[in-house]
């Protein structure tokens, strides 16, 4: 038994040597280091695993559980990235603008979901959500039917992967990169908000240094479009990278994430990856949130999340 719990602890030491790390991602930019970025993606599950030890350690009575104490509770903060405990929302009212985000893999254009009529299911999912901005990633033009013609805009470029659909007067539109990314500034009430939607790059097993350095110069050129906004802004998509990533530190700086704000429970947004949170909503200063939600339809590899937001 002994040497059995000396085992153990090497192992232990090892991952939370690790975890330790991973709190470094967010800062480090792949580019100059990429490996940091990928403890930065299996953060959760370093989390979890470590949060097992520190509970053996704890009730085999072990000096150990105090290493795994001081490191899980360093990394403490972290923790509302990923786990949502926030309170009641706020009721309805009059100025609520309701958003979703949804990357739909292109309607099952392909038959990765082997279960039939997939486009129709996420077209009738959208109809009952009914939402103000809609922001779609993987989108295919000819997906459109009546439920997109009925929305109170124009498709942004042809062929475009990346749309927003909204009940508002529409006054620009802007390619910032070629399915990277869009913008448009609609006309809200006697306001004007941009909003943002956003694809990066996607991780593949055999190039991941490829996909963690395209990531951190596709974000950087996107903030410093974002930065240039004149108007309150409203960012939506699919990050590829977890809230403990450089993306996420570079896109979320000075915005809020609705998620962190207004989200309850386990946050993960992708449908067959357990703790993968790469989906967001972030708002802007003067845009308060409610009402996060992640949609449990499984019409896609990801989950649409959405939330309620408040032009202050």
């Amino acid at each position: 038994m002994k040497y059995l719990f000396k085992f153990l602890y090497i192992i232990n030491s090892l991952l939370l040597f690790t975890l330790l790390i991973s709190y470094l991602s967010p800062n480090i930019d792949p580019i100059k280091f990429w490996p940091i970025a990928f403890t930065g993606l299996i953060y959760p599950f370093l989390f979890f695993i470590n949060l097992i030890f520190l509970i053996f350690w704890f009730f085999s009575w072990k000096k150990y559980v105090w290493a795994n104490i001081i490191i899980v509770l360093v990394g403490s903060s972290f923790i509302e990235r990923f786990i949502g405990i926030n309170e009641l929302d706020n009721p309805s009212s009059d100025n609520e603008i309701s958003v979703l985000s949804y990357n739909v893999r292109l309607f099952n254009k392909n038959k990765n979901i082997k279960e039939k009529d997939i486009k129709p299911k996420i077209i009738d999912f959208l109809n009952s959500e009914d939402p103000s901005i809609l922001c779609i990633q993987e989108f295919t033009e000819n997906s459109n039917n009546n439920y997109f013609d009925s929305l109170n805009t124009n498709f942004l470029i042809k062929n475009s992967r990346l749309q927003i659909f909204s009940k508002f007067p529409e006054i620009k539109s802007e390619i910032v990169e070629d399915n990277i990314c869009i913008y448009k500034d609609l006309k809200v009430g006697n306001d004007t908000l941009r909003v943002y939607n956003i694809h990066l790059h996607s991780n593949w097993a055999n190039k991941i240094k490829l996909s963690f350095q395209n990531r951190s110069e596709e974000v950087k050129m996107i903030k410093n479009n974002i930065l240039l906004s004149p108007y309150k802004t409203l960012i939506c998509g699919d990050l590829n990278d977890t809230p403990m990533s450089y993306t996420y530190k570079t896109i979320s700086k000075d915005f809020n994430d609705a998620f962190v704000v207004s989200g309850k429970g386990i946050g993960d947004t992708h449908t067959s990856i357990p703790l993968l949170r790469i989906d967001y909503i972030f708002t802007s200063t003067g845009i308060s949130t409610s009402k996060y939600m992640k949609h449990e339809e499984r019409y896609s590899d990801h989950h649409a999340i959405s939330c309620s937001i408040y032009m202050n």
